[in-house]
């Protein structure tokens, strides 16, 4: 995709009206994640004299926040605590040998130390900064050569080397043998759109990834690697700007995702574009940018602001339940990342830059990743859709697993799919083991056999039970019993503002039974249509598989069934699926991150089926 090209021909819409958000804003939800832990807490976590800091992961960041509210004129009944998380911090580092996280934790204390360095004595600094210059990357740092093989050195890498290159900014450090060994290890992982390749390619641990890198030139480097770095930054930053979905959110898929830090990481991202393009002189460009980060942070609001308080995932269940995270997206982590990853971009946050309309909100395009991250994001008439062409099944599924519309609460089509192994990732208690997503289906020796089953054997990040096998063989009988070898093919029909075609063409060994499969989707203000048509199938039967909200833990669904009709009322909006087909309901409870939700299938005798998707407003919410 031309994504110069499209935003050169961007037109400001009559009507348009600014978000109303400002680096206040930020500073509001920073101070919620700082809230979210209570003081005394805090206090007791503090070791004895000469002890070591707990968990120094997250007490770092919890340290990073309240630098980043009182550098700002905020809680100042914080100051004493936090100078005495700062000793207990610097006093730790360079005692610890790997494995541990001080990869992450030197980049959190050196973001709060130039924070607040105004308000530190000149004799408090230089015992802080002689006590991390004590930090030797090679032997302290965990993600380094050869403690790790060079495959496994990724993003724990890139904090490493932020918050390496923070400390040298201070006059504290040298990275040049750091940066000279490891950046040409870590440019092989940007691909063609400047996005980042951790493991398996999870799209969040590609923003991660980038935002932490951007702290490198954000804070002055501009050495041998800068211009190779930079140009990554900028290409990788369009692609976040256009896989933004309609509700302003981070796509799905792959690790650590559905968590709220997915858009205060967005809105960092997108300040730091947002200021660079303003320093370039184009307004049009930075403007979008700050649109965007503005309209990320917005989207999360309806968590942070629970009556029952606020999550740090996208969900209302209980946050001891666990529901829907990885064993370690714990809360006591991941509530204050939230506020410590949008602390990022507060630096370059600049509210004299103007708001135009982002691509998420425009609309009138379809974006195609590279095949290292397998997706197809389209975008027209207020909705937006994600496709995974090859889901791991630790996580997602393939097939149509998001479909989002502007204003309309993301849970309530489907916000994210979900993978059949993913039982081994993260919980969805009370919910079937079932794959889910928006998936045609086909009869395979008389038995349903859907896409959503159907991928690539790389793609699955199947090292994580690796060690459950009594063998290799065992091992390698278990990767071959998946249906591998999917391949696909994309073809755009039509683009406009108002009605956006395309058609994608599966085939390939994956898809038992038939020879492939056609999926021609239509988007316009109207709804989502999808017509997918198997290739020579074995029995003239044809399925599409459409999960129904049940509950996000908090708010729950009254659903109807009728033949050829199913609308779901939630939240203040009906979702209406439509087919051409007859649906049948079944008994299986399937979940994903958000929530649960009642499997339906639409089932016709014939080789192509029609769906309908439209969502509207009932009523205000």
């Amino acid at each position: 995709m031309d994504f110069y090209n499209y935003i050169e021909n961007a037109e400001m819409p009559d009507g348009f009206t600014s978000s109303g958000i400002t680096k206040n804003d930020y500073l509001d939800v920073i101070e919620l994640c700082v809230k979210a832990y209570d003081k005394k807490t805090i206090e007791d976590r503090l070791p004895e004299p000469g002890g070591m800091v707990d968990d120094i992961h997250a007490y770092s960041r919890i340290a990073g926040g309240i630098a980043a509210l009182l550098s700002n004129g905020r809680i100042p009944e914080y100051e004493k605590l936090w100078f005495s998380m700062m000793d207990a911090l610097c006093n730790d580092f360079y005692r610890r040998t790997p494995p541990n996280t001080l990869d992450f934790a030197l980049k959190e204390t050196m973001l709060g130390f130039k924070a607040m360095k105004p308000y530190i004595g000149e004799d408090k600094q230089s015992e802080w900064l002689a006590l991390l210059g004590k930090v030797n990357p090679q032997k302290s740092f965990t993600s380094m050569h050869p403690f790790h093989e060079w495959d496994h050195i990724r993003n724990w890498n890139i904090y490493a080397m932020a918050g390496s290159w923070l400390l040298e900014s201070e006059g504290y450090a040298d990275t040049s043998e750091f940066f000279e060994k490891y950046w040409e290890h870590q440019f092989k992982f940007f691909d063609a759109n400047g996005m980042y390749m951790d493991p398996y390619n999870p799209i969040l641990y590609d923003l991660t990834t980038r935002v932490q890198a951007q702290l490198i030139p954000g804070y002055g480097y501009r050495g041998k690697f800068y211009k190779k770095l930079d140009d990554n930054l900028k290409k990788g930053a369009l692609a976040s700007l256009f896989y933004q979905s309609a509700a302003a959110e981070l796509p799905f898929g792959g690790r650590s995702n559905q968590y709220l830090f997915n858009e205060s990481l967005l809105t960092s991202n997108f300040e730091y574009e947002a200021a660079r393009w303003k320093k370039d002189g184009n307004l049009k460009i930075a403007g979008m940018y700050k649109r965007a980060a503005h309209l990320a942070i917005k989207s999360i609001e309806r968590w942070l602001n629970a009556e029952d308080g606020a999550r740090h995932t996208k969900n209302f269940y209980p946050t001891e339940s666990k529901y829907g995270v990885e064993g370690y997206g714990y809360y006591d982590k991941y509530m204050m990342t939230m506020g410590v990853f949008l602390f990022i971009g507060l630096p370059f946050s600049d509210d004299s830059i103007e708001e135009f309309p982002c691509p998420s909100e425009l609309g009138g395009y379809v974006f195609e990743t590279t095949e290292h991250f397998h997706k197809i994001f389209a975008n027209c008439g207020s909705y937006s859709i994600e496709i995974d062409t090859a889901g791991d099944f630790f996580y997602d599924a393939t097939g149509l697993g998001r479909i989002h519309k502007t204003g309309a609460p993301t849970e309530l089509a489907l916000s994210g799919s979900a993978g059949e192994l993913r039982h081994h990732r993260y919980s969805t208690p009370g919910c079937a083991a079932d794959g889910m997503s928006l998936s045609p289906g086909w009869n395979k020796n008389g038995i349903p056999e859907f896409l959503l089953s159907a991928s690539n054997k790389n793609s699955h990040s199947f090292k994580y039970i690796k060690n459950t096998f009594q063998s290799e063989g065992d091992f390698e009988s278990f990767k071959d019993s998946f249906n591998n070898g999917l391949i696909h093919t994309l073809e755009i029909v039509e683009i406009s503002k108002d009605k956006t075609v395309f058609c994608i063409n599966y085939s390939g060994e994956a898809l038992k039974g038939i020879d492939g499969i056609k999926e021609i989707y239509t988007l316009e203000e109207s709804g989502i249509s999808v017509e997918a048509i198997l290739i020579n199938p074995d029995e003239n039967n044809i399925y599409f598989m459409t999960p129904a909200f049940i509950t996000n833990g908090r708010d729950n669904s009254k659903t109807e069934c009728l033949d050829n009709q199913i609308t779901v009322s939630s939240m203040g909006w009906h979702y209406i699926i439509e087919t051409d087909g007859n649906f049948l309901k079944s008994t299986d409870i399937l979940g994903n991150r958000n929530g649960k939700y009642q499997k339906f299938t639409a089932i016709k005798k014939s080789d192509r089926i029609k769906m309908k998707f439209k969502i509207e407003r009932t009523c205000d919410v």
